[in-house]
Parts: C-alpha cells; structure tokens; sequence
C-alpha cells in the first residue's frame, strides 16, 4: 500500500555559488557581471519543483549544523518536501558548488561535498522507500549507497537518474548496479559523459542499450550555430523510439535545464502519460525554467505550463 509521500530524491545538497563572467580578451583577464546564491543539488532542485505542483514529494540528504544547512532546509520546508529523513552532520560543513558560466553558456563546475560525504546506506528508511510511487537519484555517490538496497524494492516503483559530472565508465557502471529499467537525463555539458566525437542521438541510444528505459539527453546554449540561444533534446526510449528537437529560446538562467526537465517527466509519469508525452512535459518545464527564473525561481500553475510553446 502506497503512502502518502509520492516521490522521493536521494542526493547531494548543496549550496550555489553561480557567477556570470566576462572575458576581457585585450588583457586576458575575467571579470564577474553577476552572481547568485540559492539552494541546489540536482535532485533536490527537480524535487522541489515537484512539490510545488503539488506532488507529495520526500528527500534523503545531508547537511551541516551550519548556516547553509539550514537554509537548505528551509527551502524544502518552505514548498512542503518532507524533511524528516534529511540528516544534520555535527561539526560539518554543508556542501557547496561553484558554477562559472560563460558567455557561451558553457559552465565549469567545482563541488565542495561537506557534509554530504557523511550520508551512508543506513541513513534509508526501507520502510519509506517501499511505500512511494517514484524515486529519483541525483549523484553516483548517493546510488552508489543504495545499490543493495535498490534491488529489493518493489518493482512498480519508477527509478530516475540524472548523474552530473562523472565519467562515461561511472554511468555505465551504476546503470548495470541498479539492475532494474531507469530513465536517465543527461546535459552533455555538465560532464565529460560520451566519448570524444560523439553526438547527442548516439549517446541516447548507447544509454538505451545499456539497459535504460528512457534516455534523454539535452544541451542548451547561449549564442548557438544561429546567434541565438536554443536548447536541443534527444529522447530515445528502449522500443528505439526517437525524439529529437533543437527550439529557439532567450534563455535567462542556463542553470537548472535537465533538473526542470526531470521534474516533467516525473510529473508526467506520475500522472498516466506515456513516454512521449512525459518528454514533452519535460521540455516545456526546461524551457520554462530557462527563460524565466531558473529551476528555483517562480513556478506557475501546471496548466500554464502546458501552455509553454515546445
């Protein structure tokens, strides 16, 4: 019997430090032209925006007994994301991403793990698990945790991934750990994930037949081939049936895309919809997040959202 918590994320918590720079290409030098703070963590970002759509949404963490902990709390706290199986380190600090993004849209990533280090296997309530509906993965090191534990859930939960910057060897190693079907959402520019030369569709399909129910994979560029900024998806499921858009876009915040993305396509899921149309509720959800206020920002009501032209 189901409980009350529908979907649940297992993953790194972190505070953002994201900071918009500038070349200065006469001197060689970079200057900063903004910068933002704000809570993060892929999985933490895609389960708060569930929870703002009203999907019971739980999170398994850790955080510091600091300052950022707190906040970091707070922040699911705020939007209703139970927060009871999130554990406070004592004495650690809370972890920390820096994020330097450039005028291209191409970002460099720097994480300090803190306290997030310290979450282990028997921080899992099994009995918890076994009564949501969905669970999300954030990070290797969080599956890494729950391989064993994994394998004994029943099979009618749905399992998403969305690994960030670990190697194509690390993703791969994980997919044939968890031993059961997965949807995985990749941006191919947070990490050095497919092999020199390899293009978007390609990677899809290798990830499908790595035992993937779904792969998705997404990039979203400031200035593209054209001069503007777009984002492009390819979306390949196990039946080999293929998705592949490149849309036109003024993007706001680039940070956040494949988060937004994944918060669709659970929300689809969740919801009765097929593949397809859980890919499409993912598109409008990254679009969204792109030209607006990024994946922490504002975020309307879902009818609106299925208004967003993809």
């Amino acid at each position: 019997m189901r409980g009350k918590t529908e979907v649940v994320g297992i993953g790194l918590m972190n505070m953002d430090y994201i900071f918009w720079i500038q070349e200065d290409v006469s001197s060689h030098r970079f200057a900063i032209s903004e910068y933002l703070i704000r809570p993060g963590g892929a999985a933490a970002n895609t389960v708060s925006c569930l929870a703002r759509l009203g999907i019971r949404s739980g999170f398994i963490g850790a955080v510091g007994d600091d300052d950022e902990g707190e906040k970091l709390i707070e922040s699911f706290r705020c939007v209703g994301v139970d927060i009871n199986h999130i554990r406070v380190i004592k004495g650690a600090r809370t972890g920390a991403s820096l994020c330097l993004v450039h005028q291209d849209g191409s970002r460099e990533m720097m994480l300090l793990p803190g306290a997030n280090r310290y979450l282990d296997a028997s921080d899992t309530d099994m009995t918890y698990l076994t009564t949501v509906r969905a669970i999300h993965l954030g990070s290797l090191q969080s599956t890494r945790l729950q391989y064993s534990r994994i394998c004994v859930l029943p099979s009618d939960i749905k399992f998403t991934f969305a690994p960030k910057l670990h190697s194509w060897a690390a993703i791969f190693e994980a997919l044939a750990n968890i031993q059961r079907p997965v949807s995985i959402f990749i941006n191919i520019a947070d990490a050095k994930i497919a092999p020199k030369g390899w293009r978007m569709k390609r990677t899809a399909l290798a990830l499908t037949k790595a035992g993937c129910e779904t792969a998705t994979v997404l990039r979203h560029r400031l200035g593209g081939p054209c001069g503007n900024d777009d984002l492009e998806l390819c979306f390949v499921t196990s039946k080999n049936s293929i998705v592949q858009k490149r849309l036109d876009l003024k993007i706001s915040d680039p940070i956040g895309a494949t988060d937004a993305f994944a918060a669709g396509y659970i929300y689809g899921s969740l919801n009765g919809h097929s593949e397809e149309e859980c890919a499409d509720l993912g598109v409008r959800f990254a679009i969204y997040c792109l030209s607006h206020t990024g994946i922490r920002g504002y975020l309307p009501s879902i009818r609106r959202l299925l208004r967003v032209q993809a």
